[in-house]
């Protein structure tokens, strides 16, 4: 991959990610409400102490009396984490808890030690801090779920306490279920400067909260800059720096350089089908027939009466051919010197078997630096453990005991990349003319991956700032890390040869094909099985249209002899002896027979304007 393709990557997957990460709110659900009574508790005493600073941090603390009517162990608390809202810094004075997440909840179970029902009263303290997202048409305005619309219970007695940066220029309140914008009778509500101190005068039935919301003057609210995202840009920039120079030194690729070649260089078809694309195909090795027909090995037949295609053996190969032209031959001749391809249906896949291993062999650690598949390797997985400790402390910030889940999944995207990247680099000096279109293709799927990766996110409640940081250096990463897959010296130099065999297969004039035929007749017989192998077969069967083309000495046909009709029969067979060479006797099976391969309550809409509207709230249930 040359510094023009990967700059172009680049260019193509950033600005889709950054507009990607700008677009998609986060956390943008409702929450979901299940109405389910709870008869084995009820709330005595709620107090919510609530502090707003001018950044938009809310710094709470809940002290909540429960009277349980049957033996419980625990309160476990759900926070609805919604509309770009997000928490961290929970924590408890005086009991263990946990932190897990459940739905849209960030569900925080408020005695985790203790799993002994019992009907005692329990007073549970809770704080943590909430950052509140801009709200777009109403700036200026904080609304809250001071007590959310997710407890089942009743809740007896309340008292709140907000505290405001400024004065507020108007307020809200509305009490009772989700969605209600009536209530504000059921309130004492007492203010003294920015303090506002809010009573219920009765008691909240079941899925009933408090919601409330105050307008600030203009300017009130600023926006802060984390800096505890800091480090993490800093570590995902040194990481992408990193990354590249270990590609430049270690997995760069010499770059393909085709050169003018009128010959395969001494390969024979099986070889330039491998070598151009990694991977050794039936079709190669077949081709291998008409390549040996083509030298005088072999006698075709077409067969007229069974529609079959025979093989006469005219004299065996030299000694000195290699390992897979011996087992190939010796092995189509093993019952006879003429046999038909009907005969090898079911019995010839061991010896084509037999053949690859020998092929692949033949270039056993001749194509690739074995340093390099390590450093590919090394590439990818940086970037995925990058990515898992940002979020394991990303969710620390949130409590020790929560982590984002499926964390591993994260190892999946890389690997799916490494494997088409590496599809995609072996497979470049086939489709080396349009090479860029498939790299660009590369860099779609991996803004595509990087968007899935987006979504899981936004359901583990990390805050959009560090998932920017976390997708772009894992996508950048991740663009051209695969490519360190540097082939050697001598593998580049036979596909400049190989690369320039095929170009000038698929350019070449008709009137040096003209020339090349007066010079040896059997020319284009010679060059048609490497056509096939390279993939420009038919580029090279319309070269030859309208030219004399005498017919092939190794073909029989029960017909005069027609150009058309023996280039048809030529691909025709290939099929036909691939498709008959690997076939395999059914498998015998003996008996049996085998199979083929949120919850919680409280959010925040329209900038608080109904019950249940606002940020933070939820509710409980025991355990």
């Amino acid at each position: 991959m040359n510094k023009k393709i990967l700059i172009i990557m680049l260019v193509i997957f950033l600005p889709l990610t950054i507009l990607m990460l700008g677009v998609i709110p986060f956390n943008n659900v409702e929450p979901q409400i299940e109405y389910a009574y709870d008869d084995s508790f009820e709330v005595s005493n709620y107090y919510v102490e609530m502090k707003v600073d001018e950044y938009r941090y809310v710094y709470v603390k809940e002290i909540i009396d429960i009277n349980y009517l049957k033996p419980k162990s625990a309160i476990i608390r759900d926070i609805p984490i919604v509309k770009g809202l997000q928490i961290k810094d929970i924590d408890s004075p005086d009991r263990q808890i946990s932190v897990e997440k459940y739905g849209t909840n960030v569900a925080i179970d408020l005695d985790a030690s203790n799993f002994t029902p019992s009907t005692a009263p329990r007073q549970y303290t809770l704080t943590y801090t909430l950052i509140l997202p801009k709200i777009t048409d109403a700036k200026n305005t904080v609304p809250l779920n001071v007590i959310g619309v997710g407890w089942p219970v009743r809740i007896l007695n309340t008292e709140i306490d907000v505290t405001l940066p400024a004065v507020p220029t108007a307020s809200f309140y509305y009490t009772g279920k989700w969605g209600t914008t009536a209530g504000a009778d059921r309130l004492d509500v007492s203010a003294e400067g920015t303090k506002i101190n809010i009573k219920s005068n009765g008691a909240l039935q079941p899925y009933e909260g408090i919601t409330v919301g105050y307008n600030l003057p203009e300017g009130t609210l600023k926006q802060k800059f984390e800096w505890s995202l800091l480090p993490k840009i800093i570590a995902g920039l040194v990481l992408i720096l990193l990354c590249y120079l270990l590609y430049a030194k270690f997995g760069k690729d010499n770059q393909i350089y085709p050169v003018v070649n009128f010959t395969p260089g001494g390969l024979n078809p099986a070889e330039a089908g491998y070598l151009v694309d990694s991977k050794c195909d039936a079709s190669d090795l077949t081709s291998l027939i008409y390549y040996w027909a083509a030298r005088g090995y072999l006698g075709i037949a077409d067969n007229k009466k069974d529609k079959d295609i025979s093989l006469t053996k005219l004299k065996p190969l030299p000694e000195s051919s290699k390992s897979h032209e011996l087992t190939l031959f010796n092995g189509l001749f093993q019952k006879g010197d003429v046999i038909t391809v009907g005969s090898l249906q079911n019995t010839f896949y061991s010896t084509m078997e037999r053949a690859k291993q020998q092929l692949v062999g033949l270039y056993h650690n001749k194509l690739y630096e074995k340093n390099s598949v390590f450093v590919a390797v090394l590439l990818c997985v940086l970037p995925v453990l990058f990515t898992v400790v940002s979020l394991f402390f990303s969710g620390r910030a949130i409590h020790s005991t929560y982590v984002p889940i499926n964390l591993l999944l994260l190892a999946a995207p890389a690997v799916a990349l490494y494997f088409a990247a590496t599809a995609l680099f072996r497979f470049e000096p086939k489709i080396f003319e349009k090479k860029k279109y498939y790299y660009f293709g590369y860099s779609f799927l991996v803004f595509v991956l990087c968007f899935i990766m987006i979504l899981f996110f936004r359901s583990n409640f990390i805050p959009k700032p560090d998932a920017m940081v976390y997708v772009l250096t894992y996508g950048l990463i991740l663009t051209f890390a695969p490519f360190a897959q540097k082939r050697t010296d001598y593998y580049s130099g036979l596909l400049n040869d190989l690369i320039g065999f095929k170009n000038y297969i698929s350019t070449v004039e008709k009137d040096k094909m003209e020339m090349m035929l007066k010079d040896n007749p059997s020319y284009y017989y010679e060059i048609l099985p490497f056509a096939n192998t390279l993939g420009v077969s038919d580029k090279w069967m319309h070269k030859f249209d309208g030219l004399s083309v005498e017919p092939p000495r190794y073909y029989i046909g029960y017909r005069p002899f027609d150009f058309i009709i023996f280039n048809a029969m030529f691909s025709r067979s290939i099929m036909n002896i691939t498709r008959t060479a690997v076939s395999r006797p059914p498998a015998q099976h003996s008996g049996g027979s085998f199979g083929g391969f949120g919850r919680g309550g409280g959010g925040f809409g329209g900038g608080g304007g109904f019950g249940g509207g606002g940020f933070g709230g939820g509710g409980g249930r025991s355990r």
